[in-house]
């Protein structure tokens, strides 16, 4: 079956996400000494943000999307090992999510110390127990997925679908119900303890800002909360979206918890999707590192057997050739 539209599209715009992710990452690590802004706590988060993002697209574009619309139908058989491993594998959709809530709760926590206890919030964020903590948001997942996973009590299989055109995956209803029980209530908890962190937060710095003005460091304080919350509004839609499965497979109509599924495939895009574009339309810093990066991929110029550098400075481009003797200032 050829892949429908929408998801080709979809596909296309997470392969780009994806990049741009990666990119993200390298101008923060790249510029970050030069850029107290990009050195902080947040953007640390961010590039943790931004690896779970990738590794999530990646697993579901092949394990969800080019499973479904047969594209892996070269290693992908009925009958083979695969067809029967696959289904569990897939269930490694379900953890990546519980990693992305946990972030999107330490990115929150971020913005909450930055507001109440902004002399000493970096310092706190380096600690030994911060850095544990970062660990935990990768581990206490697995408790929740991984009983499920070995569990073979759980039946999980893949079946064609209609006319063969698709590969369905399949739950029997008890851990169909428990894993979407389980995903909905991480979702519904990640989203009532952000919303706690931003709207004590964002009170907090409101008042700062009617009382003192936008002063530089508000400015950049307000953008990097802003950042943070545009990426956390997509948690409570996440949310909704699992309940009504919920109530779905326990009224038994499994057509409609396909159809949500179906559904859920571009909002999933846009989930794992959306943090490159927020950052880039919120963050300066972000801008500037990229322009500086794009300016550097034109660090070597070969022209008439001669090689030129650029170095880029703020708001300064020089260009020398590198064959003189005069040293880079």
């Amino acid at each position: 079956m050829a892949m429908p539209a929408l998801q080709f599209f979809s596909t296309v715009f997470a392969v780009v996400s994806c990049v741009l992710n990666c990119i993200v990452v390298v101008v923060i690590v790249k510029y970050r000494k030069t850029n107290q802004s990009l050195n902080g706590s947040f953007f640390s988060l961010i590039i943790l943000n931004s690896c779970v993002d990738v590794i999530f697209a990646v697993q579901f574009n092949i394990l969800m999307r080019a499973r479904k619309y047969r594209m892996l139908d070269f290693i992908l058989k009925e009958g083979n090992a695969l067809w029967y491993i696959v289904p569990r594998l897939c269930c490694f959709h379900y953890y990546i999510k519980a990693v992305h809530y946990m972030i999107n709760i330490l990115l929150a926590f971020n913005r909450f110390t930055s507001t109440f206890y902004p002399m000493y919030y970096e310092v706190f964020w380096q600690s030994k127990k911060m850095f544990a903590t970062r660990i935990l948001a990768f581990v206490i997942p697995v408790f929740f997925v991984l009983p499920i996973v070995l569990n073979f009590k759980n039946r999980m299989w893949l079946e064609m679908g209609v006319s063969n055109e698709t590969v369905r995956f399949y739950r029997d209803e008890q851990s169909t119900q428990l894993m979407s029980t389980i995903d909905a209530s991480l979702s519904i908890g990640s989203s009532v303890i952000c919303l706690t962190f931003y709207v004590s937060a964002g009170f907090i710095l409101s008042r700062r800002m009617i009382q003192h003005g936008m002063q530089r460091k508000q400015v950049i304080e307000f953008r990097m909360f802003l950042s943070s919350f545009l990426l956390f509004i997509l948690l409570p839609l996440n949310s909704a979206n699992h309940i009504w499965t919920i109530i779905a497979s326990k009224q038994g109509k499994t057509d409609v918890v396909m159809l949500l599924n179906d559904i859920s495939y571009p909002f999933l895009d846009v989930m794992y999707s959306a943090s490159p574009w927020v950052l880039l339309v919120t963050s300066s810093a972000i801008r500037d590192a990229l322009r500086r990066f794009v300016l550097s991929a034109v660090v070597c110029i070969p022209q008439s057997g001669r090689l030129f550098k650029k170095t880029t400075t703020v708001g300064q481009t020089t260009s020398r050739m590198s064959r003189t003797s005069v040293p880079n200032t």
